[in-house]
């Protein structure tokens, strides 16, 4: 299995995976309030 790279062709720590994986999982989640807010007209 190869480790995943950046557009520059380096690697990709452990510690850099978790952090997109949070602001992924961040940015999922406020979409979801944002669009829950709209929904109820908050």
């Amino acid at each position: 299995m190869s480790r995943p790279r950046n557009s520059k062709g380096e690697w990709i720590s452990d510690e850099d995976i978790r952090k997109h994986r949070l602001l992924i999982a961040g940015g999922i989640a406020i979409g979801i309030i944002g669009t829950y807010a709209a929904t109820v007209g908050f």
